[in-house]
């Protein structure tokens, strides 16, 4: 029993090693072109403002699609 505890006290520390958290660039240049608009240091439009926020989303669209592509023409082949 003490050697499961164990193991799992390491796991546990390994996450939070791994795992520190944090916004990420997407939502640090989010933060800071929405505080500079707010403060009217930039004369964006709301759109760029929130760019960093759809541009990430797309990528990860186009991703996706392209990933189910290449599954599709593999299986095909198949």
């Amino acid at each position: 029993m003490e050697e499961i505890k164990n193991s799992y006290q390491k796991i546990i520390v390994r996450h939070h090693y791994y795992h520190k958290g944090g916004m990420g660039i997407v939502g640090t240049l989010t933060t800071i072109f929405i505080v500079l608009r707010l403060f009217n240091l930039i004369d964006w439009s709301w759109w760029w403002v929130l760019s960093p926020i759809w541009i990430s989303i797309l990528l990860f669209v186009g991703f996706i699609v392209i990933l189910v592509t290449f599954a599709m023409i593999f299986l095909r082949e198949r």
